[in-house]
């Protein structure tokens, strides 16, 4: 119960800045409300969005892009 996590979305390099920002907050936001639903209080979770900035791989393959639309959570005691 003391435990915090961020969720911190990702894209791939498609798109704009600002809709790759605001897509990625948006993934993380779904999955906190999933994580919400299941009974973890809502205080305990953020959220932030970096868009393209921060590539698992730096390619414009398929799997390249598949990689990198993400949600990472860190645990934070």
């Amino acid at each position: 119960p003391r435990i915090k996590i961020s969720l911190e979305g990702h894209t791939d390099d498609v798109g704009s800045d600002d809709y790759n920002d605001k897509l990625s907050l948006d993934r993380a936001n779904a999955v906190k409300g999933y994580i919400v639903n299941g009974g973890i209080e809502s205080s305990r979770i953020s959220t932030k969005g970096y868009g393209k900035r921060k590539p698992l791989m730096k390619d414009t393959s398929t799997e390249a892009r598949s990689r990198n639309r993400r949600v990472e959570m860190i645990v934070l005691l």
